[in-house]
């Protein structure tokens, strides 16, 4: 039997089984203008996504009562909280009060670059470039980011939009909570889909799988999300906008983007969170995740044979060659991109090394050509 038509539990078994270490998704860049608040500074700081520095208040009383613990003065005694040395700009001491004793901003923006705005502000990116830009009215600051985005997981579709950030007391919390949102914006994919196969006259078994694939991601994203909200994580609101009319090649391309490829490497990542997260609470989800991931991905490959045999020979090469690039792009991604230590072991998630070795696994057994 030619590798290629295993069953994808028995190809995922074989992979995993060369993987001494064991006991998705892929990326997209994108530009966007943020508008940023002082209290949007200051979110980012309880976050633990930017860090806490103040801007020293500079105290013109000549009273020579002056209160001699304010946060700065031109007393030059260098017991003074900050005096002329150049590092007086920026006081990391979260205590700080200024003249009136009012507690001051945690963030002054002065001096932040939009490298680490951008960093801060979308978590899990790698920024490729940034600039300034025009606040909105009352923000203090903007910056417009280019990042190539890390999808966490699940199956998009061209209804699901940019969604905001995810929120959360650490990074663990943010990622399920992140998590939560691409399982919601699964449902919705698999929901678009079978409207638009049922269009196309798809046969109705398939329109079947896709519904019943839907129901179980609305199952996944409540489980998530309840690990999330658990560790004080807030999932982001989901966001989509109206369907437009799609040609077969169109629908293809998608499934072959996000389903054959970034689906595909999900299922196999969440087989290897199911046997290596720390917490056993995320081991039993993604236990439940990964079989029915496995699942979609097959459905996955039915799809992919049926569009398949509606398009013409040139449509077909396109679609490989969409293929090869879509691995490739993960394959980079991959390379890049890692979690804190911490998050990486709780959540059972590969190491980029680790993920390597996974994808030439999934290259060789499943989507060789």
């Amino acid at each position: 039997m030619d590798r290629r038509s295993l069953p994808l539990v028995l190809a995922f078994g074989s992979i995993l089984q060369g993987c001494p270490w064991i006991g998705g998704c892929g990326s997209f860049e994108r530009t966007e203008v943020v508008s940023l608040s002082q209290e949007d500074l200051d979110d980012l700081v309880v976050q633990g996504r930017l860090q806490a520095r103040r801007a020293v208040a500079v105290d013109t009383d000549t009273d020579t009562d002056a209160d001699t613990d304010t946060a700065a003065d031109t007393d030059t005694d260098t017991d003074a909280a900050a005096d002329t040395d150049t590092d007086s700009a920026v006081d990391t001491d979260t205590d700080a009060l200024d003249t009136d004793g009012v507690q001051p901003p945690l963030v002054d923006p002065t001096g932040l670059s939009c490298q680490e705005i951008c960093a801060a502000w979308f978590d899990w990116t790698e920024v490729l470039d940034c600039r300034g830009a025009t606040p909105d009215a009352g923000d203090l600051l903007a910056v417009e980011c280019t990042v190539d985005d890390y999808c966490i997981g699940g199956r998009l579709h061209e209804v699901v939009t940019t969604p905001t950030r995810a929120i959360g007391p650490d990074a663990t919390a943010r990622r399920l909570a992140q998590m939560a949102h691409d399982e919601w914006a699964s449902v919705a994919a698999f929901e678009a889909l079978a409207t638009e196969l049922r269009t196309h006259g798809a046969p109705a078994d398939l329109i079947r799988r896709v519904l019943a694939a839907a129901a179980d991601e609305v199952r996944h994203a409540r489980d998530v999300a309840a690990l999330a909200h658990a560790r004080g994580g807030v999932v982001p609101r989901l966001q989509t906008q109206a369907p437009t009319a799609r040609t077969l090649e169109a629908i293809a391309k998608e499934n072959v983007e996000e389903a054959i490829v970034v689906e595909t490497w999900s299922a196999l990542r969440a087989h290897v969170q199911a046997r290596m997260a720390t917490d056993p609470a995320i081991r039993a989800v993604m236990q439940g995740i990964a079989d029915d991931e496995t699942r979609h991905a097959e459905l996955a490959r039915d799809l992919d044979r049926w569009l398949r045999s509606r398009l013409d020979a040139a449509a077909n090469a396109r679609l490989d060659a969409v293929k090869a690039d879509a691995i490739e792009a993960l394959r980079q991604q991959l390379a890049t991109q890692a979690l804190p230590d911490e998050t990486g072991f709780v959540l059972g998630e590969p190491s980029p090394e680790q993920a390597a070795v996974l994808l030439e696994g999934l290259a060789a057994s499943v989507w060789r050509a």
